[in-house]
């Protein structure tokens, strides 16, 4: 039993503390209770601990990884991350298979447009241009952003003559390249096939000055110049031809064949002077050189400079030109310098008897072309015909070019060899040829060796009478050799004089 006085006395929440209530025993049911109470408490708690950090769902124990989501305590097996770099690896495998697979199939597409390409060239240089087109569009079809695909396309179809497409390509490619030499210079040779002049030099000179993308730029640059230059002649542009010759020469090598090609085509352009320069220039290079001598020697010919005419010449025949043109250039210098009257250190009775040989030869001269063109030497009688001797008109000053252009034949009929000799509407070939028939026959008594001597302005005017045989029948009969072009070329050198 246990004591009154000393037992704990129970306060009960309800019951204020005022009112004392009498002292019992705790049962032991009650303790029993209370015990199991907080063993549960504890129990919830270590259940709610032991979960998954992850998915937030519980373990069977505090260390067991969760079967949920595969994670658990350090030191555990994970499953995700073996997952993810599967992944990875199969992603990074398939990346690679499709990169070398895309590069696969473009050096694929690149070979087959280079065999086609190479076809095409083939083709378009054994000139088959239909042939070509075909396989460059083929070429195209698998390198369809080639640039140099479609400038030959453009090119073939130039040589099949279908210039609308061609044009069509080119201005297309000259759109996006303007400075691109090569396509200037396609579309230079199409204006020019079309009769586009302007629109030619445009693009000539844009090929001249622009770039070229492949070969030698020097030489690329300097063709196509003088592929302009003989455009230019064919024109008969001389002025700009000379033009494009003189920019041409500080370009050229230090070739003689360049030179003397040069050299040429100023000769064509009538200037004689720069020719003859870029002959001497090519001698130069080479003294002994067969058709720089020849050059120089014509050049000198056309600038009736006949002594230095010879020099050339005769050093171009035993460097072994002998050809009939350098030939005939000597043989007629020769006989320029021989007839000529007025030359330097000539005695009066010299030229006398010269002035009476080519009085001769003019009068053969003119009863052959009266003979060719079926003339009667007669005259008609003629109420304006003068009762004296005419003298020769006064010639007036011819350019030299105009010489150059009599010396090599191009005097034809029904054009005039010198200004003095212009046809008039109403005077008929038969009445020219006819009144220097009269003039002959009028002054043949005077010219004799020793009235020439004591009279020299007989023999003046029998030379202008030569003058206009000559002139005349060169344009009425074509032009004169041998003496007779030496007495023509002498006539024009007096006017130059």
């Amino acid at each position: 039993m246990i004591p009154a006085a000393s037992a704990v006395p129970l306060q009960s929440p309800c019951v204020p503390r005022s009112i004392d209530l009498p002292s019992v025993a705790i049962p032991f049911t009650l303790v029993v209770a209370r015990t199991n109470s907080l063993s549960k408490r504890h129990h919830l708690e270590t259940s709610q601990e032991a979960v998954c950090p992850i998915c937030k769902r519980p373990l069977s124990q505090a260390d067991a990884p969760c079967r949920y989501c595969g994670e658990g305590s350090l030191g555990t097996f994970h499953v995700r991350p073996l997952f993810l770099a599967l992944v990875l690896i199969v992603s990074a495998a398939f990346g690679t298979a499709t990169v070398f697979a895309n590069r696969f199939y473009q050096a694929k597409q690149i070979r087959l447009g280079q065999m086609w390409f190479g076809r095409g060239q083939a083709s378009l240089s054994a000139g088959d241009p239909q042939s070509a087109i075909q396989e460059f569009r083929n070429a195209l079809y698998y390198s369809h952003d080639d640039r140099s695909y479609r400038l030959r396309l453009a090119e073939a179809l130039v040589a099949a003559h279908d210039i609308p497409e061609a044009q069509s390509y080119l201005l297309t490619l000259w759109q996006d390249e303007p400075s691109n030499s090569t396509i200037n210079l396609q579309l230079a040779r199409l204006a020019a096939s079309q009769g586009q002049t302007q629109v030619a030099l445009r693009y000539y000179h844009g090929a001249i000055y622009g770039l070229w993308s492949d070969g030698d730029v020097a030489a690329r640059r300097q063709q196509t110049r003088l592929e302009l230059i003989h455009y230019l002649l064919g024109l008969h542009a001389t002025t700009q031809a000379d033009s494009e010759l003189i920019a041409l020469t500080p370009e050229l090598p230090r070739s003689p064949d360049e030179h003397i090609q040069v050299g040429r085509l100023f000769v064509q352009a009538g200037d004689q002077e720069r020719a003859l320069q870029q002959f001497e220039q090519a001698l130069r290079l080479n003294p002994s050189d067969p058709a720089a001598l020849q050059g120089a020697g014509e050049a000198e010919f056309q600038l009736a400079r006949f002594r230095d005419a010879i020099h050339y010449l005769e050093r171009a025949v035993r460097a072994g030109q002998h050809d009939p043109r350098t030939q005939e250039l000597l043989a007629t210098s020769r006989l320029v310098l021989e007839w000529n009257p007025y030359a330097k250190n000539v005695t009066s009775r010299q030229r006398a008897a010269r002035i009476v040989q080519a009085f001769r030869q003019a009068s053969q001269r003119l009863q052959q072309c009266a003979a060719t063109k079926d003339i009667s030497l007669t005259p008609a009688p003629s109420p304006a015909q003068p009762t004296g001797v005419t003298p020769a008109t006064p010639a007036h000053p011819s350019s030299r070019s105009g010489l150059v252009a009599k010396i090599f034949g191009k005097i034809k009929p029904g054009e005039s060899a010198s200004p003095a000799a212009q046809p008039t509407p109403n005077q008929p070939d038969a009445g020219k040829i006819q009144q220097l028939q009269q003039q002959l026959i009028q002054l043949s008594p005077g010219v004799r060796t020793y009235k020439l001597e004591r009279d020299p302005q007989l023999g003046d005017l029998a030379m202008g009478l030569v003058t206009q045989i000559e002139t005349i029948t060169a344009q009425q009969c074509g032009t004169p050799t041998g003496a007779d072009l030496a007495l023509l070329l002498l006539a024009h050198q007096a006017e130059e004089q």
